[in-house]
């Protein structure tokens, strides 16, 4: 009995770490954005491309729960550039609404990208 159970504790804890290890890492993510969303990450730091559009990075919240990970990514629109009086250019923008920007949520899991719906049960459970 005593040996069936440390097997089976065992190769559960096998399974865990090796679900563990496979959560998809950031360029795994970035990667998945790019095929399923055309959404490339930009040189500039917190800077998107999708198409000839500019995007904004505005808040990337991910949470890691051992053998899975959640994550939330809003992106808005670049607004145009405007000029301050020194000549200098400063990137404006505008508050973020349903128009002018967008939010992926995900599960990420073994080496599985799932986007969610914020309404979903899963959703409001793990976040």
């Amino acid at each position: 009995m005593k040996k069936r159970t440390k097997i089976i504790l065992g190769s559960l804890f096998i399974i865990l770490v090796m679900l563990n290890l496979t959560v998809p890492s950031k360029d795994d993510y970035y990667e998945w954005l790019e095929d399923e969303y055309n959404i490339k990450k930009s040189d500039k730091l917190y800077y998107y491309t999708k198409g000839d559009i500019e995007l904004f990075d505005r808040s990337t919240y991910q949470k890691r729960f051992g053998i899975f990970a959640t994550r939330q990514q809003n992106f808005e629109y670049k607004d145009d550039e405007k000029l301050l009086g020194g000549g200098s250019t400063v990137i404006a923008f505008r508050e973020l609404n349903s128009d002018e920007g967008f939010t992926i949520r995900t599960l990420e899991i073994g080496k599985m990208i799932i986007t969610i719906e914020k309404e979903s049960i899963l959703w409001k459970i793990l976040m």
